[in-house]
């Protein structure tokens, strides 16, 4: 998750949710954190594991928590080019690089530092030319 906490949005009426009653005019955070580090979801949130949202084919299975773009009527309107722009980058990274963790590193790390948006720590990548 990129934006730990989206965007603002408010209530434009009085509406009932999970047995609580919200009244009209209140801002809403979504906690996409923890949404998309949930344990019931995704097994082992902390640590990379690509493969996790692949089937035993090697195919895209679709999580319904997987919402790194928001959902609904406040879904991210780039939200399709982003995924045009993210295939096309790492594609071409991934047609011309082997990309390894350096010597004596065993687990990528997924630190950060949290702000408004959550920037990863700098860490190396061993990245060699295909030939």
């Amino acid at each position: 998750d990129i934006v730990p906490l989206n965007l603002a949005h408010s209530t434009t009426a009085e509406i009932q949710l999970g047995g609580y009653v919200i009244p009209a005019g209140t801002d809403i955070l979504a906690n996409f954190t923890a949404i998309l580090n949930d344990p019931k979801h995704f097994p082992e949130p902390e640590k990379f594991r690509p493969e996790r949202h692949l089937d035993e084919r090697g195919d895209f299975v679709q999580n319904e928590a997987l919402i790194p773009f928001s959902i609904g009527r406040r879904v991210c309107l780039g939200e399709a080019l982003a995924r045009v722009e993210l295939f096309i980058f790492f594609t071409g990274i991934l047609q011309n690089f082997d990309i390894r963790l350096p010597d004596g590193v065993t687990d990528p790390s997924m630190d950060g530092t949290h702000g408004f948006i959550w920037m990863a720590n700098p860490y190396l990548l061993h990245c060699v030319a295909r030939q």
